[in-house]
């Protein structure tokens, strides 16, 4: 999910940087500071996006805009629950070869 964050925000900021998207106004955006901060709080966990993977796309992909037919760039899709699905199999597969790694190091098989 890391790479596809980044290149879905890669392709928002594209898009606002060449004048296709347009940001939020400045109370929009401040108000949606303010409830992420009432949310998240101000420190660290602000900037985490999971579990709401779902929502933080969609987000993205309505800023960067919708492409119209014959017009170049990078169509974002709607979430599919499947990506965040494979990305938590991943994980959970890379917490139990740490395990089996920690528990061989320690002579405990």
């Amino acid at each position: 999910m890391t790479f596809k964050v980044f290149e879905w925000q890669a392709v928002a900021a594209a898009r606002v940087l060449a004048g296709k998207a347009v940001l939020p106004g400045r109370a929009e955006q401040e108000k949606w500071e303010q409830d992420r901060i009432a949310l998240k709080g101000d420190g660290p966990a602000f900037t985490v996006v999971n579990p709401d993977f779902k929502d933080y796309f969609e987000e993205l992909r309505l800023l960067a805009g919708e492409l119209g037919q014959g017009v170049p760039g990078r169509r974002l899709p709607v979430f599919d629950q499947r990506w965040k699905d494979d990305f938590d199999a991943g994980h959970e597969r890379r917490k139990e070869m740490w395990r089996r790694s920690n528990r061989a190091a320690a002579g405990v098989l």
